[in-house]
């Protein structure tokens, strides 16, 4: 009987591993592998059997946008060749890298909370258990990055009935500056006319944006004189387009087009938008857009977009590099450059509202009213004639623009910008 199970102990201990526990699990790379048909020189590939139908893969610099894919999980199939077929997807709680920067993102499935999928990485390949490795990658857009928003959103028109001081009541561009204590110096004033003069000139510049299924945002804009039969001196211009406003049989205030009525629509990949956390993100490809700006010329700004480039551009402007809040600034630059811009949305009906918030806001306005611009300003009214700067601030109630750091530190309840949009 001992005899017999020393036997049994010594073929168990010897037993042949299956073909599945002698895949590799170390990094398979270089010539061995292959991806989407290319030799990969710069990425690897690990794989983990964790039993003959299921394992686990890890991808570093082969899915573009996402440098580092780990903990994806796969089934696994033998085939009569010696070699195993796998395939898998994993939801990216990330939108795809498209900048190229110092700090790149890595998307993992055991974030915690969970987040939900912006893009779905999809993978179907083969490996040997001679370290061989062939795989095909795909990346779809995930129907929750869509947030029901897409599709085309024409800038809004009608601004409704004019208040009782003949105001506008909605407006494509509408800017608030509520005070804490209106009976001191505030941006109230100023609120009204930037929305009052912007609106009409941007209806004149932008048409409408298209949130495309793809994840691309794509516009349609006006480029030239806003207005068709130009006088040649902007500021008449201005005025013209300040007038661009029809009145329906409704009463309603409607702006109009009075430039020559050519558009043009922007190509695609330039913007990546996604939806998430109730906010939409716009990702600029920066390098694409100043290509395309400067007919490929922008050779000046290519590479990567360290905290050290972003410094160096902001010292150019003449802020304090040393200052907390230009350190701050440079650090939501290069967190926007990765993950987007944000904006606060709300549909209602066929109305599409895109908005910046005061904190949103608030890293670049902190710099804004802390460097020399304000000043410049009032300096150059100064030089003009002074009946003509009394009006200005008037109109835009404040003695003058410095008083504007103040306000915003000290007379702010609440700040935002919004774009207005319909179907």
């Amino acid at each position: 009987m001992l005899l017999a199970a020393g036997v049994l102990a010594f073929a168990a201990c010897n037993k042949e591993p299956e073909p599945w526990e002698t895949l590799p699990d170390t990094p398979i790379v270089g010539d061995a592998l292959t991806v989407n048909g290319q030799s990969n020189t710069d990425g690897s590939l690990s794989f983990m059997a964790t039993s003959a139908t299921e394992g686990i893969l890890t991808l570093t610099n082969i899915v573009p946008g996402y440098p580092s894919i780990t903990n994806m999980p796969v089934t696994l199939e033998s085939r009569s060749d010696g070699s195993f077929h796998f395939s898998g997807e994993q939801g990216m709680p990330t939108p795809p890298a498209i900048n190229d920067l110092s700090q790149l993102l890595t998307s993992k499935t055991d974030k915690v909370p969970p987040q939900p999928s912006v893009a779905i990485v999809k993978v179907d390949g083969t490996i040997t258990t001679v370290g061989q490795a062939n795989i095909t990658t795909d990346i779809v857009r995930a129907a929750e990055a869509n947030g029901g928003l897409n599709g085309t959103w024409k800038l809004l028109a009608n601004c409704g009935k004019l208040d009782e001081e003949g105001s506008l009541q909605t407006a494509p561009i509408w800017v608030t500056w509520n005070a804490i204590d209106e009976t001191q110096a505030n941006g109230q004033t100023l609120a009204q006319v930037l929305r009052t003069v912007a609106s009409p000139i941007l209806f004149q510049y932008l048409s409408q944006i298209t949130l495309a299924d793809n994840g691309w945002l794509t516009a349609r804009y006006h480029t030239g004189s806003p207005v068709k039969d130009s006088s040649g001196d902007t500021f008449t211009d201005l005025i013209t387009v300040l007038q661009a406003i029809d009145t329906d049989a409704d009463g309603n205030a409607v702006l109009k087009v009075i430039h020559d009525g050519t558009w043009n629509d922007s190509p695609q990949q330039l913007v990546y938008w996604y939806v998430h956390d109730d906010m939409i993100y716009l990702l600029p490809d920066i390098q694409a857009i100043i290509a395309l700006a400067t007919d490929g010329n922008g050779s000046e700004v290519s590479g990567a977009l360290t905290p050290d480039v972003i410094t160096e551009l902001l010292a150019g402007l003449g802020l304090d590099l040393n200052d907390p809040g230009t350190q701050v600034l440079v650090t939501k630059i290069l967190e926007m450059v990765q993950t987007g811009m944000p904006l606060k949305y709300n549909v209602e009906g066929d109305m599409l509202s895109l908005t910046v918030t005061k904190e949103m806001a608030a890293p670049f306005i902190d710099v804004l009213v802390n460097t020399d611009l304000l000043s410049m300003l009032d300096e150059t009214l100064a030089e003009g004639d002074s009946f003509t700067s009394m009006i200005i601030y008037g109109l835009l109630g404040i003695s003058k623009f410095t008083d504007l750091k103040d306000i915003w530190e000290s007379n702010t309840a609440d700040f935002s910008i919004t774009l207005n949009f319909t179907r």
